[in-house]
């Protein structure tokens, strides 16, 4: 006999000889549906149960030594019973015997599974590979680690050791390069402001916003630069800081320095330069106020120089009228003078004689 399924109900049909008989279905994804979907979801959840405390267990081939695994696996079994205090306890074992950063993130690794129940676990793990960091790349390994698991607080102290530990403008570069590398942006920008700070002179403060503006960190290349603004005071060494900005792009800045210069001209030569250099950037604005600057002063030497030549030929005049003066009394002095009376000769004769 076969079975025959129709729309409403199942019945049997006669077979043909020895042959077995098909059972047609009116809907066959209902009856599949119907009876090994359950089935397979059974399945499923058995499988998910046995597979994950095999991940939440220490790898044998992992960076940590038997000892320390048996210890991580022994944490994990009280984790999953949620009693924190034990499993604490047993993974402390652990990160005392960790010898490097590796086993310290291999730790933290084992942990995952069991979220907030062994957060303290992961911390100290973290705050213990930072004292066993001794490279950038240890140091980007712990920061990172850190923010994946939300510490923090683990994440600057990982971040400002690491900075610490460059002294120089160059090792400052370097980490700031190697951290937007690794789309840690916030190193790289401690790190710029760490050598921004370092800078002494003019020389070493364009170089910091050259660098500042290959990395695209407008505000440290804008606070560089007025910085180096505020401490020049010559017309002469404000324009040629104009020169070396040329490739920080930052016109605004440009003409705050313009803006300074022009009110800071002393000489026709200044004023010049000025309009020179506004000239040069489209600043229209300020070539008209250094040119009547530059005019002014042109003017007001005029009329200095007509001063003095005034008083000059007054001067001479005086001279000259005081010279005559004195001629004059010289030659009345001399015709007025009384000449010399010589002595009569004597004729008389003494009688005697």
């Amino acid at each position: 006999m076969g079975v025959s399924v129709g729309a409403d109900c199942i019945r049997p049909l006669p077979c043909v000889g020895a042959m077995p008989c098909i059972a047609w279905l009116a809907d066959p994804r209902k009856v599949i549906m119907k009876n090994i979907a359950p089935k397979l979801l059974a399945v499923m959840l058995i499988a998910f149960v046995l597979v994950l405390p095999a991940f939440s267990r220490a790898r044998p081939n992992s960076t940590l030594n038997k000892e320390q695994i048996r210890a991580v696996n022994k944490g994990n079994s009280y984790a999953k019973s949620r009693n924190a205090n034990k499993a604490e306890a047993a993974y402390q074992g652990a990160i005392d015997s960790a010898t490097d950063v590796a086993q310290c993130l291999a730790i933290v690794d084992s942990s995952q599974h069991y979220g907030h129940v062994l957060l303290n676990v992961r911390r100290s793990a973290l705050n213990k590979a930072i004292i066993l960091a001794k490279s950038q790349d240890d140091y980007f390994k712990i920061a990172q680690k850190a923010r994946q698991y939300e510490l923090y607080e683990v994440t600057k102290a990982a971040i400002d050791s690491l900075v610490a530990k460059a002294n120089n403008s160059e090792e400052l570069f370097e980490l700031a390069h190697k951290a937007q590398e690794m789309a840690a942006n916030d190193v790289a920008h401690i790190a710029m402001e760490k050598a921004l700070n370092q800078a002494k002179n003019l020389d070493e403060a364009i170089v910091f916003a050259k660098q500042a503006r290959l990395m695209n960190m407008d505000d440290l290349v804008r606070k560089a630069v007025k910085e180096v603004i505020d401490d020049q005071s010559e017309v002469r060494d404000l324009c040629a800081l104009l020169k070396d900005m040329a490739v920080l792009q930052v016109p605004d800045m440009e003409r705050q320095l313009l803006r300074k210069a022009v009110y800071r001209v002393k000489t026709v030569e200044d004023c010049k330069e000025v309009c020179e250099e506004a000239q040069r950037l489209g600043q229209r604005d300020i070539e008209s106020l250094g040119a009547y600057k530059g005019r002014k002063m042109l003017l007001l030497q005029q009329l200095q120089d007509e001063k003095l030549s005034d008083e000059e030929k007054l001067r001479a005049q005086e001279q000259r009228a005081a010279q005559d003066l004195a001629k004059q009394n010289s030659s009345n002095a001399t015709t007025t003078s009384p000449t010399p009376t010589t002595p009569a000769p004597n004729t008389n004769t003494s009688p005697g004689f």
